[in-house]
């Protein structure tokens, strides 16, 4: 396939959707593909939206192990979206002819979460939106200085390792990377730190996590924060987070290595554009709370406790197009580049982990 999704939805990938128009395309996906995907509902939002995802796999996926891709998590970058629902026709157009796409569906089942953050992707949309939106909308108990009232958590920074609830620039509900008071105070960060969790307890087990988000260009892994931390994700027992310039190697650094410049590599390919790839506290600036942190941490004890990981290895945030010349306002004319080269990556990173797992 080549990264490429063609046919009858050709012009569905053109562009960007607002939640309504989302919500009812993924209920046709699973109505035109019923032996190959289902709905998932993960939990509801503060403004009792659902978060919901499609299982994708044969058989719905049973039997296989998962990998879960997320985007959405921050409302204005509406490229993670738009590049989660190509991923989904992308796998869902594959033949049983066909090379790469249409082999990983013999090896694994998949889980995509198009929109994490639904309230503050609609938030976004609409008249008198703000469409630099990043959080979600639940109640902080905070006031900026003409009195009016601050809304919202920065939902990838709402995780229980590397947690800080001062990590934002005032450690006010106003910043807009406001991460709470509490680790996964959110719906949207406990919905989804609940199902990693419960992997291989009441499903299919995860095997690989992936987080997108723009921009940047960027493929990252553990660790995002650069916290002071063992090697194993936690804060030693008598230090508190405190943010140093480099993060201690991860386990798995080889593989990770390996694999993340790799599937720069198949990314380039597509259209040419640089994806630069190494540890996310290196390359890009410290991120505390993060999803994929959380992740890929070993399990130490429940995520309802505070500070249990989900144990999954092959973790990693994608930051999608561009550079900066378009920031979060990527045009519509660059939503299907992106999702081909994805979609290349994609490819790349399944047929790596298949590897090494011998699957």
């Amino acid at each position: 396939m080549g990264g490429t999704t063609r046919g009858v939805e050709d012009h569905f990938h053109n562009g960007y959707h607002n939640l309504a128009n989302i919500t009812a395309w993924l209920s046709w996906q699973v109505f035109q593909n019923p032996s190959l995907a289902e709905l998932v509902e993960l939990g509801t939002t503060y403004q009792e939206k659902v978060i919901q995802g499609i299982r994708i796999g044969r058989d719905a996926g049973r039997g296989k192990r998962e990998v879960v891709i997320v985007g959405g998590a921050h409302g204005r970058e509406w490229i993670t979206t738009s590049t989660c629902l190509y991923l989904i026709s992308h796998l869902l157009s594959a033949s049983p002819s066909t090379p790469g796409s249409a082999s990983h569906l013999d090896k694994f089942s998949f889980l995509i979460i198009p929109v994490l953050n639904p309230d503050g992707y609609e938030h976004t949309w609409g008249r008198g939106s703000d469409r630099f939106w990043r959080k979600n909308l639940q109640p902080t108990g905070s006031h900026d200085w003409l009195g009016r009232e601050c809304k919202g958590l920065d939902v990838s920074r709402n995780f229980p390792v590397h947690f800080s609830a001062s990590s934002s620039l005032t450690g006010s509900g106003c910043d807009s990377t406001y991460p709470g008071q509490e680790a996964l105070s959110s719906s949207e960060a406990r919905a989804l730190a609940s199902y990693l969790s419960r992997s291989g307890e009441e499903g299919e087990e995860v095997l690989s996590f992936i987080d997108l988000h723009s921009y940047g260009q960027l493929i990252l892994y553990p660790w995002l924060s650069c916290a002071s931390a063992s090697s194993d994700g936690y804060a030693s027992d008598n230090a508190t987070a405190a943010t140093t310039t480099t993060a201690p190697p991860i386990p798995d650094e080889e593989d990770m290595a390996e694999l993340t410049l790799g599937a720069a590599r198949a990314a380039k390919l597509v259209h040419n554009k640089v994806y630069r790839a190494g540890r996310g506290c290196e390359v890009m600036y410290s991120q505390e709370g993060s999803a994929v942190d959380f992740a890929y941490t070993a399990r130490r004890g429940s995520a309802q406790g505070g500070d249990g990981g989900a144990g999954i290895k092959w973790s990693f945030e994608v930051e999608l197009r561009d550079e900066g010349s378009w920031g979060f306002l990527l045009p519509p004319g660059q939503v299907r580049d992106t999702g081909e080269e994805m979609a290349a990556l994609l490819d790349y990173l399944l047929a790596f982990v298949a590897g090494k797992e011998r699957l």
